[in-house]
């Protein structure tokens, strides 16, 4: 009975007799064990292979994936070129601005600039506005709309005297009044210093002009 089951058993080389097993000897050829191995040695290799197969496979999908984001993104920074008709849009706005602020740059330095001409009588200056010294009575000419300050006549002392100045006129040298208020002309200078004979010019600024430069008072 035994010996029946045994050559039917191609497993491990045991035999149960009664409750007690009892380990028979291998019977198994050295060359089935060898095949044995080599199939299990080649179906571990399969098993590498396909498992190597699917991790390559993970590999290019990931690279085509990062290729196609990174031509995504490519596209996604490449600056959007602009229609012919927002390219004149976009000058038009910026003629229109650059006007604009030209405009204000205009009226802020005529703001500064601006400036009214006060009548002084025979004269005038350019000065504060005329509603500001409109009320105003010269001291020293006794005319209205300006004060003494821009006077343009000789200064007069209280008892109606030309006050002398400190300093001369560096146009004709009269000690009567300076070069602000003198009513010699650049040219009448330039012609007296020119001519080789006497030549006298009386001004009502009260000096007289000779072209050796004598100053005589009347």
């Amino acid at each position: 009975m035994y010996s029946s089951r045994i050559s039917e058993y191609d497993g491990p080389s045991v035999v149960p007799v009664g409750r007690a097993v009892y380990a028979l000897p291998d019977t198994q050829s050295p060359s089935k064990k060898m095949g044995i191995m080599e199939n299990r040695s080649h179906r571990v290799t399969d098993e590498e292979a396909v498992e190597e197969d699917k991790i390559q496979t993970k590999l290019e999908e990931v690279m085509v994936e990062g290729v196609n984001s990174a031509g995504h993104q490519h596209k996604s920074i490449r600056p959007n070129v602009p229609s012919p008709s927002e390219r004149i849009s976009y000058l038009q706005e910026e003629e229109a601005r650059l006007s604009h602020l030209t405009l204000l740059e205009n009226e802020r330095q005529s703001k500064r600039r601006k400036r009214s001409v006060v009548n002084l009588g025979d004269s005038y200056k350019v000065g504060p506005a005329k509603a500001k010294n409109s009320g105003r009575t010269c001291t020293n000419c006794g005319k209205t709309g300006h004060d003494r300050r821009n006077c343009n006549k000789p200064r007069l002392n209280s008892s109606g005297e030309v006050i002398v100045s400190q300093r001369k006129c560096t146009r004709c040298g009269s000690l009567k009044h300076d070069r602000r208020t003198c009513l010699v002309t650049a040219d009448q200078v330039s012609a007296a210093a020119k001519a080789n004979q006497v030549w006298r010019v009386e001004w009502s600024g009260g000096c007289v002009l000779h072209p050796t430069k004598i100053i005589t008072f009347f």
